[in-house]
Protein backbone atom coordinates (compact mmCIF):
# COMPACT_ATOMS: atom_id res chain seq x y z
CA UNK A 1 0.00 0.00 0.00
CA UNK A 2 1.53 3.42 -0.74
CA UNK A 3 1.14 6.41 1.33
CA UNK A 4 -1.23 8.49 -0.54
CA UNK A 5 -4.01 11.20 0.89
CA UNK A 6 -7.07 10.79 0.01
CA UNK A 7 -7.01 14.32 -1.80
CA UNK A 8 -4.35 13.34 -4.21
CA UNK A 9 -4.88 13.25 -7.90
CA UNK A 10 -3.00 9.67 -7.96
CA UNK A 11 -5.22 8.55 -5.22
CA UNK A 12 -8.69 9.48 -6.60
CA UNK A 13 -8.39 10.44 -10.24
CA UNK A 14 -10.92 12.68 -9.78
CA UNK A 15 -9.11 15.86 -8.16
CA UNK A 16 -8.18 17.25 -11.52
CA UNK A 17 -11.32 16.80 -12.96
CA UNK A 18 -13.46 18.41 -10.25
CA UNK A 19 -11.34 21.33 -10.58
CA UNK A 20 -11.48 21.93 -14.52
CA UNK A 21 -15.16 21.28 -13.94
CA UNK A 22 -15.28 23.96 -11.45
CA UNK A 23 -12.78 26.60 -13.72
CA UNK A 24 -15.19 25.65 -16.62
CA UNK A 25 -18.16 26.37 -15.10
CA UNK A 26 -16.74 29.83 -13.28
CA UNK A 27 -16.46 30.90 -16.90
CA UNK A 28 -19.12 29.90 -18.06
CA UNK A 29 -20.93 32.26 -15.37
CA UNK A 30 -18.51 35.18 -15.97
CA UNK A 31 -19.14 34.71 -19.50
CA UNK A 32 -22.80 35.02 -18.90
CA UNK A 33 -22.53 37.99 -16.46
CA UNK A 34 -20.50 40.11 -18.79
CA UNK A 35 -22.73 39.09 -22.05
CA UNK A 36 -25.87 40.78 -19.37
CA UNK A 37 -23.93 43.87 -18.71
CA UNK A 38 -22.45 44.65 -22.21
CA UNK A 39 -26.67 43.73 -23.67
CA UNK A 40 -27.67 46.03 -20.58
CA UNK A 41 -25.95 49.31 -21.50
CA UNK A 42 -26.19 48.65 -25.32
CA UNK A 43 -29.85 48.77 -24.70
CA UNK A 44 -29.64 51.80 -22.52
CA UNK A 45 -27.63 53.36 -25.38
CA UNK A 46 -30.11 52.14 -27.79
CA UNK A 47 -33.64 53.76 -26.09
CA UNK A 48 -31.36 56.73 -24.94
CA UNK A 49 -30.33 57.89 -28.33
CA UNK A 50 -33.71 57.04 -29.48
CA UNK A 51 -35.60 59.00 -27.37
CA UNK A 52 -32.97 62.28 -28.26
CA UNK A 53 -33.73 61.51 -31.67
CA UNK A 54 -37.06 61.72 -31.36
CA UNK A 55 -37.25 65.03 -29.41
CA UNK A 56 -34.92 66.39 -31.72
CA UNK A 57 -36.81 65.68 -34.61
CA UNK A 58 -40.45 67.46 -33.52
CA UNK A 59 -39.36 70.88 -34.21
CA UNK A 60 -43.06 72.34 -34.81
CA UNK A 61 -43.41 71.71 -30.94
CA UNK A 62 -41.37 72.72 -27.77
CA UNK A 63 -40.78 69.84 -25.58
CA UNK A 64 -42.62 69.98 -22.89
CA UNK A 65 -41.87 68.51 -19.02
CA UNK A 66 -42.77 64.64 -19.51
CA UNK A 67 -40.60 64.68 -22.39
CA UNK A 68 -37.49 66.25 -20.74
CA UNK A 69 -38.47 64.25 -17.44
CA UNK A 70 -38.17 61.01 -19.56
CA UNK A 71 -34.92 62.03 -21.00
CA UNK A 72 -33.45 62.84 -17.82
CA UNK A 73 -34.98 59.54 -16.38
CA UNK A 74 -33.13 56.91 -19.44
CA UNK A 75 -30.17 59.01 -18.96
CA UNK A 76 -30.15 57.84 -15.54
CA UNK A 77 -30.61 54.17 -16.20
CA UNK A 78 -28.08 54.11 -18.14
CA UNK A 79 -25.98 56.11 -15.55
CA UNK A 80 -26.73 53.19 -13.02
CA UNK A 81 -26.30 50.34 -15.95
CA UNK A 82 -23.07 51.75 -16.70
CA UNK A 83 -21.66 52.03 -13.14
CA UNK A 84 -23.13 48.43 -12.42
CA UNK A 85 -21.45 46.81 -15.38
CA UNK A 86 -17.94 48.74 -14.06
CA UNK A 87 -18.42 48.14 -10.70
CA UNK A 88 -19.38 43.88 -11.34
CA UNK A 89 -16.14 44.12 -14.03
CA UNK A 90 -13.35 45.66 -11.40
CA UNK A 91 -14.41 43.09 -8.67
CA UNK A 92 -13.97 40.14 -11.37
CA UNK A 93 -10.42 41.21 -12.09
Amino acid sequence: MTNQTPNTPSATGRCDDKREDFLLETYRQTSTHLGRHITGLWQCVGVVGAALIVFAQDKDKPLNDYSCTLVVMLCGWLAATTLDASNWFVSAQ
